[in-house]
């Protein structure tokens, strides 16, 4: 059986590079193939089709049979579509993760990090916005207090995404331990993989000197899911946290 599709009309010009995704959704949703109208189109045509799709622009009534390989085609054409790009077109680079010491211009971005942190408390209380936040800078200024006085070899580093802040890490690297004293992101960056990144290179950091990584998580927090994929492994107890240790020399992988 075949199917008659209207002309349809696409300029590749349109789309940028590293589009794929872009060229596979127009390609399912007019399912370009042979400029055949009369007939099905057959391996042929399809080649035929797959040289008119990279051209600039594609205008092509469609006849085709309902089980025609549209997941090849479109396979094909962006095989091709790579390419024909011009050497001056050029994919654009994730931005990099970095890690850069934290200054007094950074107070107002870390607070905003910390408050993120314990939204979900404040709709527990109900308090107002300014009740809210005139604790959240209390809670803040305590916390921060006690993390620049009770390390003895701490970093204290913003997470930078390119030029974008985006949460902090600080470690304290003593003899005998790395401890993970707090890794935190905004809302909008949890869940790309970016704590999990970091995680590990501080992993391989306790594997290259030999000694445990641990940490003190929340119970409540998403990420004791990641520490325990990671090989941390449950050590104690205190008040709303898990006491955790992950030794030297387990496996990196995420399972």
């Amino acid at each position: 059986m075949c199917r008659c599709i209207a002309p349809t009309c696409i300029c590749p010009a349109n789309v940028g590079a590293g589009s794929i995704y872009f060229w596979g959704q127009e390609l399912t949703i007019h399912t370009l193939a042979a400029k055949r109208p009369e007939g099905c189109a057959d391996n042929c045509e399809r080649a035929k089709a797959v040289r008119h799709c990279v051209a600039d622009i594609i205008r092509l009534p469609l006849l085709l049979p309902d089980d025609f390989d549209y997941p090849g085609m479109i396979a094909e054409i962006v095989r091709l579509r790579r390419e024909r790009r011009p050497d001056t077109v050029k994919e654009e680079a994730a931005p990099a993760i970095t890690l850069r010491p934290i200054a007094d211009d950074d107070l107002e971005f870390l607070f905003h990090l910390y408050a993120s942190t314990r939204a979900g408390e404040k709709e527990l209380v109900g308090w107002r916005d300014e009740q809210w936040e005139v604790f959240m800078r209390m809670q803040f200024n305590l916390q921060h207090s006690q993390y620049m006085q009770n390390y003895e070899q701490p970093s204290f580093d913003v997470i930078m995404l390119g030029d974008t802040p985006v949460g902090r890490l600080y470690v304290n690297r003593g003899e005998d331990e790395i401890r993970i004293v707090d890794i935190s992101l905004l809302p909008e960056y949890r869940g790309r993989g970016i704590g999990a990144d970091l995680l590990r290179s501080i992993l391989q950091e306790g594997d290259d000197k030999g000694v445990p990584v641990t940490p003190h998580v929340e119970w409540t927090n998403p990420a004791l899911a990641l520490y325990q994929r990671l090989d941390f492994q449950e050590e104690g107890f205190a008040e709303v946290y898990c006491f955790m240790k992950r030794l030297p020399g387990q496996s990196l992988s995420i399972h």
